[in-house]
């Protein structure tokens, strides 16, 4: 079983993890982590059902958005989205890799990410998109009505960069206590976007588009959760989850975070690319919480290395690259 997932492994190598491995100012722990590298969605929420489908292109897995649903109703909205359905954040900080599928001369291709859902009449969403008018390359709000742009940057003044078939990296910022939502894509110091406002102080995330096909992978959500507890989210992440190390390729030493999220026993194990123990970090009991652990390996030789955490019912593994 394990060089069945050292195998997969090695085809996830070239998942881009720099972008990802930042976090804003305000330092939010990481809640949640997907690269859909089981094969499967089961924290997600799609609609249309039949739109979404998890599958491996290339080096990665991809969650698929393979046609886009129809407007319906009096409101003009994105219909097509998928919804991490166990976390409801306040304070966040989504990143996401993405790409268009949509032909790269039509200005009008999109990809959106949601956050702030309530339903499916009530939500922010971030337009991406290759123009910049009042509809596209916004920051929208729906609230039971048709959606309104609140971006601070007047119509045909944003940034648009989603022109062209590559993937990229998308980036939403979100601070409850002042209202502000900052944008990004690519360049994660400069926003492309921002907005403030305060008709939502909390909600979940997602990802879709208003009219156009995607694909999304390597999906981070840092954020304080708003609910009481984690819903509905399945056995095996509710236990624990291992995080992607950082840095990542790294030198000498990185540093592991794993999250639990119930009391439970695990351990926390390292393996050379041929399947061999290398060093047991972690054994013994946890109490629900995010931790973080220094791997010294400055003394190991350049290559592929696993990190694997292991409890009573379920087994995660995170690929790291040691590099000289």
């Amino acid at each position: 079983m394990l060089r069945q997932l050292l195998t997969l492994c090695v085809c996830l190598l070239f998942v881009s993890l720099s972008c990802a491995q930042k976090q804003d100012e305000g330092n939010l722990p990481l809640l949640y982590t997907e690269t859909f590298d089981d094969g499967a969605a089961e924290n997600w929420n799609p609609r249309p059902e039949d739109s979404w489908r998890v599958e491996q292109q290339n080096d990665r897995y991809v969650y698929h958005l393979v046609k886009t649903g129809e407007q319906s109703g009096s409101i003009r909205k994105p219909t097509t989205y998928s919804i991490l359905s166990p976390y409801d954040v306040g304070d966040f900080e989504l990143i996401v890799e993405a790409k268009c599928l949509e032909d790269s001369t039509n200005s009008y291709r999109d990809l959106c990410l949601f956050y702030g859902f309530q339903d499916d009449r009530h939500f922010y969403y971030t337009h991406f998109s290759a123009r910049s008018d009042k509809v596209h390359n916004i920051i929208g709000l729906v609230n039971n009505a048709d959606r309104v742009k609140i971006n601070d940057e007047p119509p045909g003044s944003s940034t648009a960069r989603l022109d062209d078939y590559k993937w990229h990296q998308l980036r939403i910022v979100r601070r409850i206590k002042d209202g502000t939502i900052k944008a990004y894509i690519d360049d994660f110091e400069t926003p492309i976007l921002t907005a403030q406002d305060s008709t939502f102080t909390h909600g979940k995330i997602g990802v879709g588009s208003f009219d156009d096909t995607g694909l999304f992978t390597n999906i981070r959500l840092y954020g304080e959760i708003h609910t009481s507890a984690v819903e509905g989210i399945q056995q095996k992440s509710l236990e624990c989850n291992v995080h992607a190390n950082y840095p990542n390729p790294f030198n000498a030493s990185t540093r592991i975070p794993f999250s639990v999220h119930s009391p439970t026993k695990l351990s926390l194990s390292i393996y050379n690319a041929s399947g061999q123990l290398v060093q047991r970090l972690v054994d013994g009991h946890y109490n629900p919480g995010l931790y973080s652990i220094k791997w010294n390996a400055n003394y190991l030789s350049s290559g592929l290395y696993l990190c694997e955490l292991v409890t009573a019912h379920s087994r995660k593994i995170q690929t790291m690259i040691l590099q000289r």
